[in-house]
């Protein structure tokens, strides 16, 4: 796995922890990785993603929210609604990661900590908002794929 999987990873587990609203000891996020053992890139890629992803938070559930269809923020399982935020938040403000490698990372993270069902839900629901920020990359991926 690569370390920008990882630093993903590190990130979704605070903003699981930020969106519990619960007040922990590992609420600064400086604490919160310390025991990770993160190189200076590493620290600097979490500390944009977590930033950035709570910067916007409000603006990335209006945006889920509009292309969740039948699902209310409120009801998705929890580790779903963050990886959806942090993959939304790279997909608005990280037009140098290409669209499939943050779609990519977010389906597995959701393999990996959410439900069964979590994969394919991230998927729709990121393909949905890959139509509304990324347009052309998104048409060029679907060439690319053959869809």
């Amino acid at each position: 796995m690569g370390y920008r999987r990882r630093v993903r990873e590190y990130a979704m587990g605070y903003l699981y922890q930020e969106d519990t609203g619960l007040e922990t000891l590992t609420s600064n996020p400086r604490k919160f990785v310390s025991h990770f053992g993160l190189t200076e890139s590493e620290w600097v890629f979490f500390q944009q993603i977590v930033e950035g992803v709570l910067a916007e938070k409000v603006a990335i559930d209006v945006d889920i929210q509009e292309v969740a269809e039948h699902w209310k923020l409120s009801r998705m399982a929890r580790v779903d609604r963050v990886v959806l935020r942090l993959a939304c938040w790279e997909l608005k403000c990280c037009p140098d990661t290409p669209l499939r490698v943050i779609i990519d990372e977010a389906v597995e993270i959701a393999r990996r900590y959410s439900t069964t069902d979590s994969a394919s839900f991230v998927n729709g629901i990121l393909d949905r908002l890959a139509q509304k920020y990324r347009p052309e990359e998104k048409k060029t991926v679907q060439s690319e794929s053959g869809a």
